[in-house]
C-alpha cells in the first residue's frame, strides 16, 4: 500500500544550487512521494521523479544520508527517466526498525518493497556505499529485476570499510543549530560549496523539540555490532555478485574509499563490468561531482 507525502524542498531550491555543479534542472515539477506500507517491515519513503513509462532508475543512498542526496542527479534526469529514490529503513522519513534489521539484506528488502509496490519493470539500480551493497544483494537474489548495476564508491568483498571509520561528526548529538552542523562539516571538507552542503545537510538532520538539530536516523545505526554485521555481508557478496552476468559500473571517487587496484580486481572477475573514476570526489560522489556521475550514468544507460 502507498501513502502520499509532501516533498519538503521546493524545486527552486534544487535549481539554485544546480548551476554550481554544471547541472540542469529538467524536471518540470517537484517529485511525487509516498510511503510503502508492508505488514512485517518498516514503512519506506520514496521520491518519484520523471514520467511513468520512461526507463527506470532506482537510487539507494549510503548510511546516514537520505533519498535527497540524489536530488541534483534526479532533477536533471527526470525528463528522460523515471527516477525512484528511497529512504532506507532507519533514515529520513522511513520507519525505524524495532527489530534493528539494519542489514544489507534488510536494505535490499526496502528496494524490493518499492519496486513491487510501484510495479516497476527491471530497472537500473544505482547504490552508494551501503545502498550499493543493497543493490548488489538484490541483483544476486533477483537478477530478473535488474537491467544494470552502478555501485558508487563501494565494492562487494573486503577492502572498503567506510563504516568502520565513522566520522565523529556523525556521532554528534549535542543539540546544535543547522548552521553549527554546516560549519563543522565545512571544517572537515573546506572545498565543499557551502550552500549546497547546507541544502543536503538540512535533509540529514532535523529539529527536535527541546534538543536543537539532531541527526535524522535511528541511533542504532551507530552501534558497532550493526556495522560489523554489514561488513560481514559485504565480504560474503564478492563471489555471488561477481558471478552475475549483469552490466555493471564500479564508480570510485578519486579520493574516495575504493582504490583503483581493488576496483580493477573486482571488475576482472566479472563478465561485463567497467571501472569509472570521478575526479574531485570523495566517498559521497553524487554530492561532490554530480555532473560527472550523471554523465557516467547516461553513458551506461545508452549501452543497455
Amino acid at each position: 500500500m502507498t501513502t502520499p507525502q509532501v516533498f519538503s524542498h521546493s524545486l527552486d531550491e534544487v535549481a539554485a544550487i544546480a548551476p554550481r555543479f554544471g547541472m540542469d534542472v529538467r524536471a518540470t515539477s517537484a517529485p511525487s512521494s509516498g510511503f510503502i506500507e508492508t505488514e512485517d517491515e518498516p514503512r519506506i519513503h520514496y521520491l518519484d521523479w520523471g514520467p511513468v513509462g520512461a526507463p527506470q532508475v532506482v537510487f539507494a543512498h549510503g548510511g546516514w544520508l537520505t533519498a535527497r542526496t540524489w536530488d541534483l542527479m534526479c532533477a536533471e534526469l527526470a525528463d528522460r527517466f523515471r527516477c525512484i529514490a528511497l529512504d532506507l529503513r532507519g533514515h529520513g522519513h522511513s520507519g525505524w526498525d524495532p527489530l534493528a534489521r539494519y542489514t544489507v539484506e534488510g536494505y535490499a528488502n526496502d528496494i524490493t518493497s518499492v519496486v513491487d509496490a510501484l510495479g516497476l519493470e527491471p530497472s537500473v539500480m544505482v547504490g552508494m556505499s551501503v545502498g550499493g551493497l543493497a543493490a548488489a544483494h538484490l541483483a544476486v537474489q533477483a537478477p530478473h529485476r535488474v537491467r544494470g548495476v552502478v555501485l558508487v564508491d563501494i565494492l562487494p568483498g573486503p577492502g572498503t570499510d567506510r563504516a568502520a571509520g565513522i566520522d565523529e561528526l556523525l556521532l554528534t548529538d549535542v543539540g546544535w543549530s543547522l548552521e553549527d552542523f554546516v560549519a563543522q562539516a565545512m571544517q572537515r571538507n573546506p572545498e565543499r560549496d557551502r550552500d549546497a552542503l547546507r541544502y543536503f545537510l538540512s535533509s540529514y538532520v532535523r529539529e527536535a523539540p527541546g534538543q536543537g538539530w539532531v541527526w535524522w536516523h535511528d541511533p542504532v545505526l551507530d552501534d558497532e555490532r550493526v556495522i560489523a554485521a554489514i561488513l560481514n555481508e559485504q565480504n560474503a557478496l564478492l563471489g555471488p555478485f561477481t558471478a552475475l552476468d549483469i552490466p555493471t559500473v564500479l564508480v570510485r571517487g578519486s579520493h574516495g574509499d575504493v582504490t583503483p587496484a581493488k576496483a580493477a580486481a573486482v571488475a576482472g572477475r566479472m563478465r561485463r563490468c567497467e571501472v569509472v573514476t570521478i575526479p574531485g570526489a570523495g566517498h559521497v560522489v553524487q554530492e561532490h561531482n554530480p555532473r560527472a556521475l550523471n554523465d557516467c550514468l547516461l553513458r551506461f544507460m545508452e549501452t543497455l
